[in-house]
């Protein structure tokens, strides 16, 4: 499995290929790569708001004149609505009754949508990722490679820089799983399988077994009572509980009961000593009679935690002696590609997305990174930072140990207008790039566990293949 990288011109539109692993069990069903089209734009002048404002023109020509000169990709990714990456020109070249999909920036949507050329089905306005929100991040679902296996997935989330006032400074993340190349012996998800994996169902000794001299226990505080435990109507003193305090769970809803004491020096009393001096514990009492567990055959799973509804055996999750249980083929590890031809702050605007995604899927260490190389500068009152350069993206690489580094956007195009005449430029190189990862601390460390990151800057025309090995 791997991603083919094509840069289509000098500046920052790619196109990825995402190829799924190919094995010699026969052929499947929907092996077929996955195409993504990134920021567009192969001839034309980009103008922002008016040629007098801002114009921008290539220097160097496309690799392709016309989008029909590729295959028809599955997605196209906008990722701002600056004509340079939302060019109205090259979008156009789409075939509007065409299986692409046009995922793009919030306002970059607005502007396609009002040019009433595509399906508004087909234009995706692209949701900020929050990692406590799930429908943040789009997913497109792809179909399984066999009859009984596993469908891929493809995540795409947009995450914006807290300052995001000027529109430039934004990261397109991107995962790709393939389908299942394996037939599934089970239908549930590997992934759920990790999620249950510390939790247990342990079956509970009957109170019958106790020891006849041994003491009713209460409950802790806080540790909520099996769904099956009751409270015996004949035990003396169970209605006139001090702060018993009855609560529905949240986790068992109406099945099930959370017993809630208070927190006393009763629990906490010691047995008083016999004639013999040793304890006596055949008429101790704590002063409060305990609920008694008349009938119970399996702990509640912890709260927050998936309730197990397949085993019901009294066997742990992964008791391979269960006869329910069986194994389950495990998912391929993801492609992971950050597009981020401006820059951003690796803290605090990634680290969300790496916590709670990249981490999570096990998409780590970042396959490929799309940064800028150069470093441009306006004054405070024309937008300020334009580009990122080599510091802000060795930052990114090293973050997320990234095994190849594209150059974006880095193209030496010609700039007309007012909001160009005090940009300052500092041109910069894949030698200076790698400059920048060696002399950062965390680089020096990685590189020392044979890290080594593969920076390049790709020709118009030119491939790369990463691999996710």
């Amino acid at each position: 499995m791997a991603v083919t990288v094509k840069h289509l011109n000098a500046d920052s539109s790619f196109l990825l290929t995402f190829e799924p692993e190919k094995h010699d069990s026969g052929p499947g069903e929907n092996l077929s790569p996955y195409t993504v089209l990134l920021d567009p734009w192969l001839a034309g002048d980009s103008v922002i708001a008016a040629p007098w404002f801002a114009r921008t023109k290539h220097t160097v020509p496309a690799c392709i004149s016309h989008l029909s000169e590729i295959e028809e990709p599955d997605l196209v990714i906008v990722s701002q609505n600056k004509s340079d990456h939302c060019h109205e020109e090259t979008l156009r070249q789409l075939r509007p009754g065409s299986r692409t999909t046009i995922a793009a920036e919030p306002s970059a949507a607005r502007v396609i949508r009002s040019w009433n050329i595509f399906n508004p089905t087909k234009v995706i306005s692209l949701p900020k990722y929050k990692h406590h929100d799930r429908f943040s991040l789009l997913r497109f679902y792809i179909p399984p490679a066999f009859k009984d296996g596993l469908p891929g997935e493809v995540t795409v989330a947009f995450i914006p820089a807290k300052n995001y006032m000027t529109g430039l400074h934004n990261a397109i993340g991107i995962t790709y799983r393939p389908p299942s190349s394996m037939r599934a012996e089970s239908q549930t998800d590997s992934r759920k399988v990790a999620r249950k994996r510390s939790f247990y169902q342990v079956p509970l000794r009957p109170a019958s077994s106790l020891p006849p001299n041994m003491p009713p226990v209460p409950p802790l505080p806080t540790s909520p009572t099996p769904p099956s435990a009751t409270i015996e109507a004949e035990t003396p003193g169970a209605a006139n509980i001090s702060g018993y305090k009855p609560r529905i769970s949240r986790v068992f809803q109406a099945k099930s009961i959370e017993l809630m004491y208070p927190a006393s020096k009763e629990y906490l009393q010691s047995p008083p000593p016999s004639a013999s001096g040793s304890a006596d514990t055949s008429s101790f009492t704590s002063g409060i009679s305990a609920p008694t567990l008349v009938q119970s055959s399996l702990l509640p799973t912890p709260p927050c935690s998936p309730v197990n509804t397949e085993f019901r055996s009294g066997r742990s999750f992964h008791d391979e002696s269960a006869s329910e249980a069986t194994a389950v083929a495990p998912l391929p590890k993801p492609i992971s590609v950050l597009y981020t031809p401006h820059g951003i702050n690796f803290k605090p605007d990634l680290q969300p997305y790496i916590r709670h995604h990249l981490v999570e899927i096990g998409a780590l260490p970042l396959s490929v990174l799309f940064h800028s190389f150069d470093h441009a500068q306006n004054p405070w009152y024309l937008g300020g930072n334009v580009l990122t350069g080599v510091n802000g993206g060795a930052e990114i690489a090293c973050g997320l140990m990234a095994k190849t580094w594209i150059s974006a956007h880095d193209e030496e195009k010609t700039d007309e207008g007012l909001v160009v005449k005090r940009l300052v430029t500092t041109r910069s190189g894949v030698q200076e790039a790698e400059n920048a990862l060696h002399l950062r601390e965390e680089g020096h460390a990685m590189r020392s566990r044979d890290w080594k990151c593969d920076v390049r800057c790709l020709g118009v025309g030119a491939e790369i293949t990463v691999g996710n090995g």
